[in-house]
């Protein structure tokens, strides 16, 4: 089908190879629209700290990078913006943008320091709208952190919530004007993994091949930093082994250390973590993924210390038998991590943030307390005893879930919203 009234696209936000989840979550974000027919391009202004050494794919999407710790590159990339938005303008092709905000991103200090907001206010002045998709909210922020979401509310024309007890905790916490939040869902991959559970697990070494048999496997994948409360996980898992389990269990935290922590403490937490594991009499091991051949048969905690790319993640999620998201950020209205567990229909179990509650409202989930090693043990051992029926039943309804909220559903969401902007401006004039 040929539209008429194609407009551009601008996504402002880190993008690959930058190793953050916001990079992660803009990339699904332009593979699920940059095929839509009513786009005419596509571009991103990539936030960076250090010069990236882009994909072919990627380098051609770039129109700028921003370095976030410089306020006159940010200048440079708005003055960017209205030059090249104006001149498309010019030849009948409007442009909006959507702008991924996380505070850690948008300025060099998390508390003295955001560029969103001047951005947005600049280009409301100049009709052009945008669309900010919001990652970050959480009760008892600075009054800088208030500052900045109240200007962004202001001057943005619509603001994303990835679940609806986001916009529930926005109306608790700020005035916000009628019809300025939306709730659209965190996007999950349509990817179809060909191997099997037991298939996967064999490859990657989670199969006893003393007893010729899979092992029951609790994952958390993702990157490791101190705020994923893996020590509680590690507690938990130990009370839960002496819950006579089935399948000899074994936990694996699967990921890299997050990056800008690995720059200011190199691995610290990891290594931290290791030791409880071994205080606590578990066989570990912190392997770099690399070998050719791999069997942890001989060990129950598996630190597997590598970056994952998108398939491995997937590939960790489908051979696990259950995720445990043990973050402890109280108010967290995002996760990719918890909205991919359910995308590859396993079952997770979550501390009760409002991300993971609204999951659990569903159906979707088993929550546990914040600093509470006994939930996860209760959890594990209430999982591992089900029978084959009810185990199913989970898998079932985490299916149902991801079905609806695949990239392409999202994807085609955004750009009706982006277009209803767009439109409106037109007729405004």
């Amino acid at each position: 089908m040929e539209y008429k009234n194609k407009f551009y696209v601008g996504m402002v936000s880190t993008v690959p190879p930058r190793k953050c989840g916001i990079a992660t979550f803009n990339w699904n974000l332009y593979g699920s629209i940059k095929n839509d027919g009513r786009i005419d391009d596509l571009g991103f202004y990539s936030i960076i700290r250090e010069k990236l050494d882009y994909a072919p794919k990627v380098k051609k999407m770039i129109e700028r990078d921003i370095n976030q710790d410089r306020k006159d590159s940010w200048n440079k990339a708005l003055e960017d913006i209205l030059e090249k938005s104006e001149y498309r303008r010019s030849h009948g092709v409007n442009s909006g943008y959507f702008f991924q905000h996380e505070f850690g991103i948008f300025g060099k200090y998390h508390n003295s320091d955001d560029n969103i907001v001047q951005i947005l206010k600049t280009l409301k002045e100049n009709n052009i709208p945008t669309i900010t998709i919001t990652h970050t909210l959480e009760k008892g922020m600075s009054d800088f952190k208030n500052k900045v979401m109240e200007g962004i509310l202001e001057n943005t024309d619509k603001v994303v919530c990835l679940t609806p007890s986001a916009r529930t905790i926005f109306n608790e916490l700020y005035t916000v004007s009628r019809g300025k939040l939306i709730h659209i869902p965190h996007g999950v991959p349509r990817v179809e993994i060909t191997e099997s559970q037991d298939e996967l697990k064999k490859k990657f070494g989670f199969f006893d091949k003393r007893i010729n048999s899979p092992r029951y496997l609790v994952s958390n994948v993702g990157f490791l930093s101190k705020g994923k409360g893996i020590e509680y996980a590690l507690e938990g898992f130990s009370q839960f082994l002496k819950n006579d389990p089935k399948g000899n269990p074994v936990y694996c935290i699967a990921g890299g250390t997050h990056e800008e922590i690995k720059k200011k403490e190199g691995e610290k937490y990891r290594k931290k973590c290791i030791k409880l594991a071994k205080d606590l009499g578990l066989r570990v091991i912190n392997s770099n993924g690399n070998k050719k051949k791999k069997d942890f048969s001989d060990y129950n905690v598996v630190f597997y210390d590598k970056y994952l790319d998108d398939i491995e993640y997937l590939k960790f999620m489908k051979m696990s038998n259950i995720g445990l998201v043990t973050n402890q950020a109280k108010d967290q209205i995002s996760s990719g991590q918890i909205a991919y567990w359910v995308g590859m229909e396993r079952p997770v179990i979550a501390t009760e943030c409002p991300f993971a509650k609204d999951m659990e409202d569903e159906g979707v989930g088993l929550l546990i307390k914040f600093n509470n090693s006994e939930d996860v043990s209760d959890r594990l051992t209430f999982h591992n005893h089900l029978d084959i029926e009810k185990d199913w039943e989970l898998k079932f309804l985490a299916a149902g879930k991801g079905a609806t909220t695949t990239w392409p559903i999202v994807g085609k969401t955004y750009v009706n919203l982006m277009e209803s902007l767009i439109r409106y401006y037109e007729d405004k004039k």
